[in-house]
């Protein structure tokens, strides 16, 4: 890698300003789709469990390829230093999404996870991922960027998702230990040494490592930014629309319920039957019809 730094802008702000308007899609479909994964909107974890199986693979396909390359450094060795150090200690959520997975789901967790990385798309872009990792490990910039970085910004979302978790998730508060049940069914948004701080350190790697990357390097980055971008825009689209119809579903199967009851009530039954009803609730009444049901003596 070339050592001669760089007068560009931060990397960040270079992909912000040329996918400006990625961005503007990718964060108006996440502002919709936010309200359908949190009462009044959906009053049980499956439509947030369904949006956490569609976006944990993407990690996990990243992570492991990145570790991979981490086993193997001498097959790379134009890499720096600072690239095997670009991730501070628990800043990696492929732990994190399983033990959320098993908090939710149970054991059904990690069959899930497993299925939702063989989705045809999912497949298709993490294969594709894994060629520019191996070919050009220092794309891993823009990875990092885009995934990594709204997660540690991203404290608004864990509080509604905090909320929507103690008002209407029933999960069994025992599944971890003492001090970290706050965290249960959510630890992907979670820190071990707080978000700020870890946001400092992790900005302070980044930099460090696109301080070394060459101009040719630097366009690699941002075309894999352009093609990571795009996907997460897809991705979004689909998770908006079927935790939308979760809900939706939901919706109807509970007022066909209620109007089916309704209808049976007021209108359905024939007459007869409405004649037996109200003869037994007189006969109840009387004092043989009490002490039948009862087996006491009504008092007069």
């Amino acid at each position: 890698m070339n050592t001669t730094l760089k007068t560009h802008p931060f990397l960040q702000t270079e992909i912000h300003t040329t996918f400006r308007s990625h961005y503007s899609t990718l964060q108006a479909i996440l502002a919709r789709t936010l309200p359908h994964l949190v009462p009044p909107n959906s009053l049980s974890p499956h439509p947030y469990i369904h949006s956490l199986l569609s976006l944990a693979p993407l990690y996990l396909s990243l992570e492991t390829s990145y570790h991979s390359i981490s086993l193997r450094a001498h097959q790379y060795p134009s890499l720096t230093i600072e690239f095997f150090r670009l991730f501070p200690a628990g800043v990696l959520r492929r732990d994190r999404f399983y033990n959320d997975l098993a908090t939710l789901l149970g054991e059904e967790g990690e069959w899930r996870l497993e299925v939702a990385r063989e989705r045809g798309s999912m497949v298709e872009f993490g294969e594709r991922m894994e060629r520019a990792m191996k070919s050009r490990p220092h794309v891993i910039l823009a990875y990092a960027w885009i995934l990594y970085l709204p997660l540690l910004n991203a404290g608004w979302v864990k509080g509604q998702l905090v909320a929507a978790r103690e008002r209407r998730w029933r999960l069994n508060p025992y599944l971890l230990p003492a001090e970290r049940r706050e965290e249960r069914g959510l630890e992907v948004w979670c820190f071990e040494r707080g978000a700020e701080r870890m946001k400092e350190e992790f900005g302070r790697r980044l930099g460090a490592l696109e301080g070394v990357i060459s101009e040719q390097q630097r366009k690699e980055v941002l075309e894999e930014a352009r093609a990571l971008l795009g996907f997460c825009t897809r991705l979004a689209n689909e998770v908006e629309r079927e935790v939308r119809r979760m809900n939706f579903r939901k919706e109807g199967r509970v007022e066909a319920a209620v109007a089916g009851s309704v209808a049976i009530i007021t209108h359905e039954l024939p007459y007869w039957i409405w004649a037996v009803v109200m003869a037994v609730a007189g006969w109840v009444t009387q004092s043989k019809g009490y002490r039948f049901i009862t087996g006491k003596r009504r008092q007069a």
